[in-house]
């Protein structure tokens, strides 16, 4: 602490020196606590994004960030594909794609919304979801998104 008692700091102060440092002593073992936390974090594959689905003539293709992680470690992907934003009764559920896309053909989909999920996976277990979320009646559906397959992909049926 002896750097907020001296200039520049002191003159950005928005607390009296002994403020700062009752502050200070009540922090306790949160600031080692929250650094642990980080370099426990360096460990886990980060969460990635998915991009909007684009429709062509004979299939819907769903893309993605490739998950990254700091040890290096390769991922492979599932891809699960429904009507509904909790994802029950998939439409398509693909497990072990290497590829950061998938291409779901108009003919499983019928005209409407669909909801889709990546799940990013290391051999060791350790997961990733995407950062896209959709949210319906206030209920939040993390590492969701959606699109819309229209009935003709040249008359604007590109996914939202």
């Amino acid at each position: 602490m002896p750097y907020i008692s001296q200039m520049p700091d002191l003159m950005n102060l928005q607390h009296t020196p002994e403020e700062s440092q009752e502050i200070a002593s009540r922090l306790g073992d949160e600031v080692e606590e929250n650094y642990q936390n980080f370099l426990d974090s360096l460990t886990d594959p980060m969460p990635f994004w998915m991009y909007e689905g684009e429709q062509g003539e004979e299939a819907m293709e769903l893309s993605w960030e490739p998950a990254y992680d700091f040890e290096g470690q390769p991922f492979t992907y599932r891809v699960t594909v429904s009507r509904h934003a909790d994802l029950s009764q998939p439409v398509a559920d693909v497990d072990g794609l290497e590829d950061t896309h998938y291409e779901v053909p108009l003919s499983q989909l019928e005209e409407g919304e669909y909801f889709w999920r990546v799940t990013a996976a290391r051999a060791d277990g350790a997961a990733a979801q995407a950062q896209n979320e959709v949210v319906i009646d206030d209920v939040h559906h993390l590492g969701v998104y959606n699109f819309t397959v229209g009935a003709d992909p040249a008359a604007g049926g590109e996914g939202t």
